[in-house]
């Protein structure tokens, strides 16, 4: 009896060890792509702007051409700080040092301020950008932190404009007994049944956004669902493949007021 519960604790522990080394080689694994992305999504924005930075020095071209490059100048820049702001945020929720700032805002003014700087920027003539707001007649306040939603619902937004070439994106709002519901709703590719367990990880990528070269280090998801929960609610998928994907967030509706 004392060789086989030794046999049965010797086997768990082998087991355990063997559990924690695939942990730890997954993790690795995953810090490594972060580290090659993360290196290529800087090099990138970069290299334009010191490329084009030197060109604005060359007599060669017209004042228009160099209008052009400075407004890529601008864009690249834009996506490098958006980059490292995403980085410093994950940092900071991970060692716990992000605070919300709640106070009192229009719930309409919010979506539609949203729904507006995307419409002014969408040049994709084959998506229609949508709203639905269901309670735009209540009129609500929200007493949360404003910054913490916006940059969720942004996430979202511009993961559906990444993965969506036809059909439309749409922005809503909806409530239940228990949620508020900010939606982001397309007709993109969709997400395959196997990959939904991982589109919130940190650090990952899918492999079909490595072979098509879709920009980012694997972060906005992960950054949302963990913002989500400090707002005390949470973020939900539903999706299919060449149909279109529908993402959540859902807060507490004792935030209206």
């Amino acid at each position: 009896m004392h060789r086989n519960r030794l046999e049965k604790l010797v086997d768990k522990r082998t087991k355990d060890l063997q559990l924690a080394k695939e942990k730890a080689e997954e993790s690795d694994r995953l810090k490594s792509n972060f580290l090659a992305n993360m290196s290529h999504e800087i090099r990138t924005p970069m290299n334009a702007i010191i490329g084009f930075s030197t060109l604005l020095d060359t007599p060669d071209f017209t004042n228009e051409e160099k209008k052009d490059f400075r407004s890529l100048i601008r864009s690249n820049s834009e996506s490098l700080l958006y980059l490292i702001e995403n980085i410093m945020d994950f940092s900071m929720i991970e060692s716990n040092q992000l605070k919300l700032v709640n106070k009192k805002f229009n719930l309409n003014d919010f979506i539609n301020n949203i729904f507006e700087s995307y419409s002014l920027r969408h040049t994709n003539t084959s998506v229609e950008l949508k709203l639905n707001n269901e309670l735009e007649r209540d009129n609500y306040s929200v007493n949360s932190d404003e910054f913490r939603i916006k940059q969720i619902i942004e996430n979202l937004m511009d993961n559906a404009l990444k993965f969506t070439t036809k059909g439309f994106i749409e922005l809503g709002v909806r409530r239940n007994s228990q949620y508020i519901h900010l939606y982001v709703k397309d007709t993109g590719h969709g997400i395959a049944i196997n990959d939904m367990e991982f589109i919130f990880k940190q650090f990952v990528k899918l492999e079909e956004d490595q072979q098509t070269a879709k920009r980012g280090v694997g972060l906005g998801l992960t950054i949302s669902k963990k913002l989500a929960e400090l707002l005390g609610g949470h973020i939900k998928v539903t999706s299919q493949i060449s149909v279109g994907s529908e993402f959540t967030l859902y807060l507490p509706i004792k935030i209206l007021t």
